[in-house]
Formats: C-alpha cells, structure tokens, sequence
C-alpha cells in the first residue's frame, strides 16, 4: 500500500522543519563561539596591551616573538575577521535574501537567487588574507618549538 500524497507532502515538511532546527541550532552556537571568541580577544588585547605598558620587550634566550609583533598580529588579524563579520551579516540582513511566498510566483524565485547570491560570496572570504595568519601560526609554532628544545635542555 503506497503512502498518500498528502501524507508524503507532510512527512517531507516534517523532515524540512527538522533541517531547519538543526541549521538553526548549529547558527545559534556559531554566533555563541562567535561572541566568546570576541570577548577573549578584547581581554587578551586588554592584556596584553598593560603588559606592554608596565615591561618593554624581553629576550630570554628563545626566538621571542615581540610584544609589538603580538599586538599587530592580533590587530591585523582580529580586524580582517571583524570586516569578514560584518561583510557576512549584511549578506544575510542586508536586503539581497527576500523570500515572501505569499505573494507571486517571481518573488519566490528572486529568493532563491538571493540564497545563490549570498552562498556564492559567502564561501569567499573576501577581507581574510590567509597569509597573515598563516605566518602567525608558523612563528607561533616555531617559538613553541624553540622553547621546548630549551626545556629539555635545562633538565
């Protein structure tokens, strides 16, 4: 016996408002990693900015990487992801996503455009240069090195 229309109709809304509650879920803890992602940086800006106040930079002995470096590293980085940010948030309220399905059939298809539009410039990352970061994270990974050769050496 085959499953009537109407009950597929709604088993198919069913498994779309279950899509949609997952999506809308894994958003919600984007923005909430998003916001305490924010927060730790304006502590670790706050920081570090007194600490550069109260020491000059210090060399003990490892491939230092400056007080200075730090803060522009933070800076340039913190600033391409802001831009990236606010970018990414007029896409999404910014006007290009109308979808009205009450009224004609045009304004349902300029919505799907609009996704289209929003998903193609998305996926870019336009105002992220992945060369800044990367270079962070290698003289991260090389002071990190540096200093755990020193350590076995003190022992």
């Amino acid at each position: 016996m085959s499953i009537p229309q109407h009950i597929t109709q709604l088993i198919r809304l069913e498994t779309l408002c279950k899509d949609w509650s997952s999506i809308h879920s894994h958003s919600c803890e984007f923005f909430s990693s998003l916001v305490n992602i924010l927060t730790q940086r304006e502590a670790t800006t706050n920081i570090l900015h007194n600490r550069q106040q109260k020491v000059d930079d210090n060399d003990d002995g490892v491939a230092d990487i400056s007080i200075s470096l730090t803060n522009l590293y933070i800076s340039d980085i913190v600033q391409m992801y802001e831009k990236e940010l606010i970018y990414k948030r007029n896409l999404l309220f910014g006007g290009v996503l109308k979808i009205n399905h009450f009224e004609e059939k045009i304004n349902i298809k300029s919505g799907i455009n609009g996704v289209k539009l929003i998903n193609e410039r998305w996926v870019k990352q336009s105002y992220i240069n992945f060369e800044i970061e990367e270079g962070m994270i290698d003289r991260l990974k090389i002071w990190k090195r540096i200093r755990e050769f020193e350590q076995l050496n003190k022992t």
